[in-house]
């Protein structure tokens, strides 16, 4: 199973979250990235805002490590 290390957005927590578990990793007009990990039965998204850019997130997840 492979893994990245993110950064939460608002505070210094660094998690590892499993690349099978993201379905989704968005970014917006100012560079703000959300990690998508699932949705409720109301559709609502579930993940969280991380800290890094959205191609050091692609780089990671398609790294061969």
């Amino acid at each position: 199973m492979k893994f990245i290390e993110v950064t939460d957005y608002d505070r210094d927590v660094k998690y590892l979250v499993s690349v099978d578990k993201i379905t989704t990793v968005a970014c917006d007009k100012k560079g703000t990235v959300f990690i998508e990990t699932g949705t409720d039965l109301d559709g609502e998204s579930s993940g969280l805002f991380v800290a890094e850019s959205f191609d050091e997130i692609k780089n990671q997840i398609n790294s061969e490590n």
